[in-house]
């Protein structure tokens, strides 16, 4: 088990300032991988319900940074990762593996100059170091990387699903204020609207647009028969037949010359 802090980011429900279930669930997981602190780092203010659903999935500290609407642009939330491990020192940084998640640990990572590992389905303490697994080659390979913080914190993505979140109840926490420099990059960047979506929204498919055609009975496929005229000369010479009699007639040695 590890000595050092866990730094965790979570990420808030769209409607209302909540923290999301794979927010907690890696609260939980980094209770079981460290004696120190499990700090959580939120991007907007919380409540207390909110601050109490973080202390009762693990959370020990809590960080907060009021940085309105950008906060959900990856560039300003990687400012606030970088910042916050600059306060904390923890011995690696946790995040949600998603579009998002990934993106911004990536700039942090590359910002803070540390190593940065993302889909990671498990998560275990060896010693000093994190060891991290994660499924590659389409699932068909399963890999441990051992993820050390002999520099700055690395930056890991964990996919959902890797613990299941305490039901335990816990106190509100006392919210630390940190102060974030936002870097021109991410100044740059300017959210314009944001809609919230369902997963599994999109489309409808069209009546019947995916159904199969029937083919008879017999399993012969039907021939379509002559048609009258010169089109019924265009639809032999298509025909596979046609086809291969007029290789025949090609291949036939030319007699005009006797």
């Amino acid at each position: 088990m590890l000595d050092a802090p866990l730094l965790v980011l979570v990420d808030l429900e769209t409607t209302e300032a909540a923290p999301t279930g794979p927010s907690l669930e890696l609260l939980t997981a980094a209770r079981d991988l460290t004696g120190g602190d499990v700090v959580a780092l939120a991007l907007q203010p919380l409540g207390e319900a909110a601050s109490a659903a973080l202390a009762g999935a693990g959370a020990t500290r809590l960080l907060s940074a009021d940085l309105g609407e950008a906060a959900h642009l990856p560039a300003t939330a990687a400012d606030a990762v970088v910042a916050a491990v600059g306060a904390v020192q923890p011995a690696a940084v946790l995040v949600v593996s998603d579009y998002r998640g990934k993106e911004l640990a990536g700039r942090a990572a590359v910002v803070l100059g540390s190593a940065c590992v993302s889909d990671v389905t498990a998560l275990e303490a060896a010693g000093t170091e994190l060891r991290a697994s994660k499924l590659v080659l389409s699932g068909s390979w399963s890999t441990t990387a051992g993820v050390a913080s002999g520099g700055n914190a690395p930056i890991i993505a964990v996919r959902p699903g890797i613990a299941e979140v305490a039901a335990a109840e816990g106190a509100p926490l006392t919210a630390e204020p940190l102060e974030v420099p936002v870097s021109a990059e991410a100044a740059a960047v300017r959210l314009v609207s944001r809609q919230a979506t369902s997963v599994a929204s999109g489309p409808a498919p069209e009546r019947g647009a995916h159904r199969r055609r029937r083919r008879p009975r017999s399993g012969r496929r039907l021939r379509p028969g002559p048609l009258p005229g010169p089109a019924a000369r265009r639809r032999r010479r298509c025909h596979p037949r046609g086809l291969r009699r007029g290789l025949d007639r090609a291949q036939r040695p030319d007699r005009s010359d006797r």
